[in-house]
């Protein structure tokens, strides 16, 4: 049996191979661990909030992105914002 802790993170990276994987943790900026001990239903609503934040933010910047790439651009308008 293992004694390593359940982890959970909130990362861009397709997790496709135990590579990726350790990329993906080592680029996650929110990470939650725990024990397999305890009351786990209680660990994972406060994981799921933890990273929610994360994930609400990472929504919040797709909708902005994608809203900006839908905004028509030329040339001049384009350097107006660049400065």
């Amino acid at each position: 049996m293992s004694s390593d802790p359940v982890t959970s993170a909130a990362t861009r990276v397709r997790v496709v191979c135990w590579n990726t994987l350790n990329l993906a943790l080592n680029r996650a900026e929110r990470i939650y661990r725990f024990r397999h001990t305890g009351d786990m239903a209680a660990k994972l609503e406060e994981g799921r909030e933890a990273l929610g934040i994360a994930l609400d933010w990472d929504h919040a910047f797709r909708a902005m992105a994608d809203e900006l790439a839908r905004t028509p651009m030329n040339r001049n308008r384009f350097d107006r914002r660049v400065v």
